[in-house]
């Protein structure tokens, strides 16, 4: 996987979910909001909300590892996209 395949897959996987996050690991979520994708943190009551948003930076993706710099390994990162979880994002 590379950044840019991996954004990818985030837009295609919340492109009809419409008020749904995708769950990609360590309380991070990819939202789509208006064509924008970004992500955002989990609150620590379990609730996503839209504040706090930030934009994926390609500093933070590991090359060698084809993961988030946070990620365990490229496992963790392929399998939010081949088994995603969605999470309803709470109005703030």
């Amino acid at each position: 996987m590379t950044y840019l395949s991996t954004l990818a897959e985030y837009r295609r996987l919340l492109a009809d979910r419409t008020g749904e996050a995708l769950e990609i690991g360590d309380g991070c979520l990819a939202v789509l909001v208006d064509g924008h994708l970004y992500g955002v943190h989990e609150a620590p009551n379990g609730t996503v909300t839209l504040d706090n948003g930030f934009d994926f930076d390609m500093s933070a993706w590991d090359e060698d590892g084809e993961c988030w710099e946070g990620d365990v390994s490229g496992f963790q990162t392929s399998n939010a996209i081949a088994n995603p979880r969605y999470v309803e994002i709470t109005k703030s």
